[in-house]
């Protein structure tokens, strides 16, 4: 009795226990689905503030008036701080939330946070705040938990019993009592609150006031709170008490009874016993017939009155045995079912008549045979497996097919039991076989229908399936479990939102099956995932049925459209890069149908050409000269007939009437079987490239002319120097009162002069600089204006320079030159020659900066991109038409009269500015004046000064030695050595560098100072140089040179023991340079 009440209590406490599980999992899913709809918000949120940028309220507004539950929705930043919140509370705005707990965890973690339960202000129920991450932020809100309330509300405890909800502190947050919520009754002090905090989940005992009870706790996983079931123990008991009571009685009444029957039976045995031997003899042999004993036997009379009712009443239960036997032996003979019985050995012992009518058997051929002699060979396994577990004692049931005497089979569904002995063994079986042939064929006519069906169900490649009205799938086609990926047992009996992203679930619900419910039909496409994480696109589209009998349902079909989907998602973003990359294109571009209307033309065409898409949708461009049309219609047509056309060179119109040249090229745009659909066409504006290629020309006509002046410069100077010296050596040798005197110092004045011109040629020519230092340009200028400004006072000189220049590496001398021609050159433009007075308003305008030319800005001058200072000389004079400006820089052009210049001003200019890696731009129209614009590269580092070397007076001119004069022209030779004679020098001389190779390697000793032409034949001053520094590493030359000085000879100047001197040269000049290098 003691373990049977056990067994009913631990039962109890299981299903309490259950109760309170299931009221866990309840809470658990409540809050999940909160937090999972935050958490999509968040992403939503996320994705809007990437791609669209700031402004989510709405969306949190839209939160707040469709869930009533959440309220004070906030958005944070990554700090923490409130961005927005919902409803809108200026108040809130900017707050830093960032040290709250909760709003930590959710941060730092990147997932999901609650906070501790507290009262909210407004409703006086409890509430919880949580927060979820998302990419830019924390979104978090307020959740009202009235609605937990509710749920143990639901919650079906036998009696008066009740569930409630603890929080992690032990304090009710749910309670059939609302006070114990408003007042935050603690329940710590109750043992199972304790133990379940600690995640010990069970039932427990304790007594409560002064009533005994048991409460079940379980965990709710996310929060740490505990769902408790609670129900008195009296009334969680009831059943046991009652039963204890009803075994109590029985006891004591088994107990009375047989204390009675022991008190007769020891009555009667004392009693003479031998009269009834007799009696029972009689009775046993069936005679009930009995005779009563005499009065004074008061025992044997009872016993034989007893005996007689007893025979009485044996005699007529064996009536009704009878009776009932013929009653349940014409139930067994006619029973519609086979009834047997058999042995422990599967032996026939009894069959009815069913046997013989439906088998068409004899008793005889059955009773005392086998029945697997009866049962069919593929069913005998099936049936010994019956017969071993009745002979165990458990009765069974299976379905076989039996041989009918004919030889034909029938099915039969088998019942058997077994029938133990008086040993308790099991010595016989009772069976009952019911004919289910006609049944079984029925099943397997629609068993091969539904096979019928399920194959074509399973051979329609598109997805079939049906649900019913809470989403989960009721059945699927193989199409449709091979696409997700699963086997038909996982995938039936799921919602079809399990395959979906978690945060759409909840609209999976009210989007899909709620229409559903209410119109009867939901269509679209859905992206689901499979079972190995593969997303799919679905267009589905779902009906709803409702059959006369049974449930409704919803049936369905879809297909997978997951390459269209990507193939248009393909097209689409094709067609987006296409079009970037015609509106990126700097070449205007435009797509014709096949009647020349316009589809479509980029920025660039509207840029060049003026028209925009608007303007010319589906008409012609009204933009091809008259002069052009017969050109333009034959290449297009050339294009449409060989599916190609070369580069076209015309003429197009813009909308406001300029003409621009213009390369056009075009391709057709096929349809399918190639046919012509259009064709595309790109042009590019030549107009720039027209002005580069002219610019380029004229570059190159200006270097071909420089190359030549260089040329000439060069063998003009050594003509001067054949003049200079000699002069310079008659001049010597005659008085000044001769008669010849003045007449030679005016050739050497000419020869002078005509230095000069050459020096102008030279710097044009680009031939070198002199000098090469940091230079501060706007310094330079202010001290030329100032000397410039004292000749010329009729000219007003207005500065406008920028502080902090950058400096430039020149040649202070050549920039004065520069700065001179082109101050002359303004001042004469302002000139009014027959008055020989400037014009009103003469005025230089000089203007300093730096500046930075990026690539395109460089490209539209020519020039190269990096920083430039840039000074400009601008004058108000009678300025220049087109054709001047293009020649003002070539040597020996000039516009003014004769006499008044040689050509050489600017030409000298742009030669000296271009040998300092710079350019010029010019700007003037006729009557306006002109502006020369000169940049020149700012240094990256120092260039270091050429090293001065100690000089000599001018009167210390003679010396000693012997030097060594080469040169490649015979004049320069002879003119030369008779110079260096008569200042107090043994001369040699070589004619080129093979022979001045062979007299140094003989003389190198003797020879003190090499003077060499740099410009020779066969081997250049640079490279004897070097030989020669081979031979003796100590010698020491003076580089002579028509030309200026170059970059190879400022490198020799640089490996010191050298100078330099310029043709032509005097005496004088000769003996300082010669001194100053022997030093």
């Amino acid at each position: 009795m003691q373990l049977f009440s056990r067994s009913l209590e631990k039962e109890i406490f299981e299903r309490n226990l259950l109760t309170a599980r299931t009221a866990a999992g309840e809470i658990s899913r409540y809050l999940s689905d909160y937090m999972s709809l935050l958490e999509y918000t968040g992403e939503q949120i996320g994705l809007m503030e990437e791609y669209l940028g700031p402004g989510p309220h709405e969306h949190l507004e839209l939160l707040v008036r469709r869930y009533k539950m959440l309220t004070n929705v906030r958005l944070l930043d990554a700090l923490g701080v409130i961005k927005t919140v919902a409803p809108y509370r200026k108040d809130l705005i900017g707050l830093d939330h960032s040290g709250l707990s909760f709003i930590k965890k959710a941060g730092s973690s990147g997932r999901p946070s609650w906070s501790a339960v507290y009262l909210s202000s407004r409703s006086g129920y409890p509430a919880i705040s949580i927060a979820a991450p998302y990419a830019k932020g924390i979104l978090a809100a307020d959740l009202n938990l009235e609605e937990l309330q509710k749920i143990t509300g639901v919650i079906k405890v036998a009696g008066s019993g009740y569930a409630a909800i603890i929080d992690r502190t032990g304090t009710a947050i749910a309670h059939p009592d609302a006070s114990f919520v408003r007042e935050r009754v603690n329940f710590l002090n109750l043992e199972m609150i304790r133990e379940g905090l600690k995640g010990k989940e069970g039932t427990y005992p304790y007594v409560f006031g002064k009533e005994k009870n048991i409460g079940s706790v379980a965990l709710v996983p996310e929060t740490g709170w505990l769902t408790v079931v609670i129900q008195p123990e009296r009334e969680a008991f009831a059943a046991v008490i009652n039963v204890r009571r009803i075994l109590i009685g029985l006891t004591v009444l088994v107990c009375a009874a047989a204390l009675i029957l022991v008190g007769f039976f020891i009555k009667r045995a004392v009693a003479p016993l031998s009269i009834l031997a007799d009696t029972t003899r009689k009775v046993s042999l069936g005679n009930y017939s009995l005779t009563t004993s005499p009065a004074r036997y008061e025992e044997i009379r009872q016993i034989s009155e007893g005996l007689n009712a007893m025979a009485e009443a044996i005699e007529q239960r064996e009536t009704r045995l009878k009776e009932s036997e013929a009653k349940y032996r014409d139930l067994f003979e006619n029973a519609v079912d086979i009834i047997y019985t058999l042995d422990a050995e599967g032996r026939f012992l009894v069959v009815n008549e069913a046997v013989i009518t439906q088998m068409g058997y004899n008793r005889e051929e059955v009773i005392g045979n086998s029945i697997a002699g009866f049962i069919h060979n593929d069913d005998i396994e099936k049936a010994k497996e019956a017969h071993e577990k009745v002979i165990n004692g458990e009765s069974c049931s299976f379905e076989m097919r039996g041989k009918r005497k004919d030889g034909i089979y029938r099915w039969y569904s088998v019942i058997n039991r077994p029938i133990a002995g008086q040993d308790g063994n099991i010595e016989t079986m009772h069976c009952i076989a019911r004919d289910i042939t006609e049944r079984r064929t029925a099943e397997d006519e629609l068993k091969a229908s539904e096979k019928r069906f399920r194959d074509l169900f399973d051979s329609v490649s598109d997805l079939v399936y049906t649900q019913d009205l809470e989403g989960r799938l009721t059945s699927a086609n193989r199409a449709m479990t091979t696409l997700f990926g699963y086997e038909p047992g996982e995938f039936i009996g799921r919602p079809v939102s399990d395959f979906m992203k978690p945060e759409l679930r909840p609209f999976f619900i009210t989007e899909y099956v709620g229409k559903i419910k209410e119109t009867g039909r939901s269509q679209g496409t859905s992206v689901y995932f499979t079972k190995d994480g593969r997303k799919l696109y679905v267009e589905y589209l779902s009906n709803l049925v409702k059959p006369e009998k049974g449930l409704p349902y919803i049936s369905g079909i879809g297909r997978d459209v997951t390459a269209r989907v990507m193939a248009d998602r393909q097209i689409r973003e094709r067609e987006e890069r296409i079009s970037a990359i015609l509106e990126a294109t700097p070449n205007p571009i435009a797509v014709y149908d096949t009647e020349g209307k316009l589809l479509f033309l980029n920025r660039s065409f509207t840029g060049v050409f003026g028209w925009s898409a608007d303007e010319l949708a589906g008409k012609k461009i009204p933009f091809v000269p008259e002069d052009e049309v017969e050109k333009t219609m034959a290449r297009i047509k050339e294009l449409y007939e060989n599916s190609q056309a070369g580069p076209l060179e015309t003429r197009r119109l813009t909308k406001d009437g300029r003409v621009l040249g213009v390369l056009i090229s075009a391709s057709l745009i096929k349809g399918s079987g190639g046919k012509p659909r259009g064709m595309v066409v790109s042009l590019t504006d030549l107009t720039e490239r027209k002005r580069i290629e002219a610019g380029l020309q004229q570059i190159q006509k200006m270097e071909a002319i420089g190359t030549l002046a260089g040329g000439i410069a060069h063998d003009f100077n050594n003509l001067l120097m054949a003049i200079q010296g000699n002069i310079s050596l008659i001049l010597m040798d005659i008085q000044k009162d001769s008669p010849f005197y003045h007449g030679l110092a005016d050739i050497e004045k000419y020869v002078r002069q005509g230095a000069q011109l050459t020096r102008q040629l030279l710097g044009f020519a680009r031939g070198g600089k002199y000098e090469v230092r940091p230079t501060d340009i706007g310094s330079l200028i202010k001290e030329h204006n100032v000397i410039f400004g004292r000749a010329r006072k009729d000219i007003v000189i207005r500065e406008d320079f920028q502080s902090d220049l950058w400096p430039v590496a020149a040649d202070k001398g050549q920039l004065e030159q520069v700065l001179m021609n082109l101050y002359v050159n303004a001042a004469q433009a302002m000139t009014d020659y027959e008055k020989g007075e400037t014009a009103v308003g003469g005025a230089i305008f000089v203007k300093t900066e730096n500046v930075s030319l990026g690539k395109v800005q460089a490209e539209s001058l020519s020039a190269l991109p990096g920083r430039y200072v840039r000074f400009s000389v601008t004058d108000k004079g009678s300025g220049m038409d087109k054709a001047t400006r293009q020649r003002i820089f070539e040597p020996f052009f000039t516009t003014k009269e004769k006499g008044r210049g040689t050509g050489l001003g600017l030409a000298s200019v742009y030669g000296i500015v271009k040998n300092h890696g710079g350019f010029i731009a010019v700007e003037s129209a006729p009557g306006k004046g002109s502006s020369f614009h000169i940049y020149l590269p700012a240094m990256e580092k120092e260039v270091p000064r050429e090293t001065q070397r100690a000089g000599v007076s001018q009167g210390s001119i003679k010396g000693t030695g012997r030097l060594l004069l080469v040169d490649d022209e015979d004049m320069i030779l002879d003119v030369g050595r008779t110079m260096l004679e008569r200042l107090g020098y043994e001369v040699l001389t070589a004619s080129g560098a093979m022979e001045a190779i062979e007299i140094f390697n003989r003389e190198s000793a003797k020879i003190g100072l090499v003077i060499l032409d740099m410009i020779m034949p066969e081997m250049g001053g640079a490279a004897l140089f070097e030989r020669l520094k081979k031979i003796n590493p100590a010698v020491r030359v003076l580089l002579s040179s028509g030309y200026s000085l170059e970059e190879q000879a400022r490198r020799m100047l640089d490996s010191g023991r050298c100078g330099f001197i310029q043709k032509p040269f005097d005496l004088t000049e000769l003996g300082r340079k010669v001194a100053e290098v022997l030093g």
